[in-house]
């Protein structure tokens, strides 16, 4: 027997631009005459320009002659589309090769179709606010539990706000990514031991930084050695991956949580491990550059410089 998809019952609402029509026409339903600034979905208010149309046309015509007839065209999009997608940003500066262009039926299917590829245990996150399929398309793929007033649940939702300049933490996701993190952490507290890690990677190399500093000046990681920036990260990272041992929260698997924080200290070790394997690579490097100018030892500190942060 076929059967309905019963994610599409997880669906909080209906489709948000419609809903926003509603409620617009619904305003000026009681509100005759009032003007109404539409932030929606938007329409077209201008008619194709000419080229638009001509090549519309040319496209129509060699398909009703035999010597011109193309059939299907390539999966990735027509070759002559790709090459002038390719050429108009040469012209702006960016050199991209034809190939690297994928023209497809637009990214609301694409937004539903890419989630194919993935398995069902990855941990979606959205920024928030998000375009609604983005949401939508994870919720009737059946990779969210329910819908309640903070969202759905097994999503990861990254606020941008005016804060954080409109822009969501993508380092967070990468934390959850590399480390295939479970959605019952709280995004507060995956936070709480990103910061923290970072201040117990800070500490153990300062001494390090402030002799480097005696030598050279640098006001980032980054400006001294760029490479060192994803070692910094990974040491973070690590130290932050054993510092959740004690914060698995989760509101039906307390008897879990309680066994996971049991077993903390157990398995702390190899985290903390690499972590300062990472550390030792950062405290080398700087300790190398400064052997070369001549400062080890000699007790020159000048003000710490700052490293650069998740």
């Amino acid at each position: 027997m076929a059967r309905i998809n019963t994610n599409y019952d997880k669906l909080a609402a209906g489709y948000l631009f419609p809903e926003i029509a509603r409620r617009t026409n619904a305003f000026l339903e009681k509100n005759s005459g009032a003007q109404v600034l539409r932030l929606g979905i938007g329409d077209t208010t201008e008619p194709i320009v000419p080229a638009v149309l001509d090549g519309l046309h040319a496209g129509v015509d060699a398909l009703g002659k035999t010597e011109s007839y193309s059939g299907y065209g390539p999966s990735e999009g027509i070759n002559s589309l790709r090459e002038g997608l390719a050429n108009l940003y040469g012209e702006r500066g960016l050199s991209l090769d034809p190939s690297e262009f994928f023209v497809s039926d637009g990214a609301k299917s694409d937004s539903a179709n890419i989630q194919g590829i993935f398995s069902d245990d990855c941990v979606v996150a959205v920024q928030d606010p998000a375009y609604p399929v983005y949401v939508d398309s994870n919720v009737i793929s059946g990779r969210t539990g329910k819908a309640s007033d903070k969202g759905y649940e097994g999503l990861v939702y990254m606020p941008c706000t005016e804060e954080n300049g409109f822009f969501p933490d993508i380092e967070l996701q990468t934390f959850i990514d590399i480390y295939r993190l479970p959605s019952e952490y709280k995004e507060s507290t995956l936070v709480y031991v990103l910061k923290n890690a970072m201040h117990q990677v800070n500490d153990k190399i300062r001494d390090f930084v402030l002799i480097l500093q005696s030598a050279i000046v640098a006001e980032t990681l980054e400006a001294y050695n760029a490479a060192l920036v994803d070692v910094y990260k990974a040491a973070v990272m690590h130290w932050a991956r054993d510092g959740l041992l004690k914060f698995f929260e989760t509101a039906n698997r307390q008897k879990a949580a309680d066994i996971q924080a049991d077993r903390a200290e157990a398995v702390k070790t190899p985290w903390i491990a690499e972590a300062n394997k990472f550390i030792d690579a950062i405290t080398r490097e700087m300790l190398a550059t400064a052997e070369e100018y001549g400062v080890v030892g000699e007790g020159r500190y000048a003000g710490g410089f700052r490293v650069a942060a998740i």
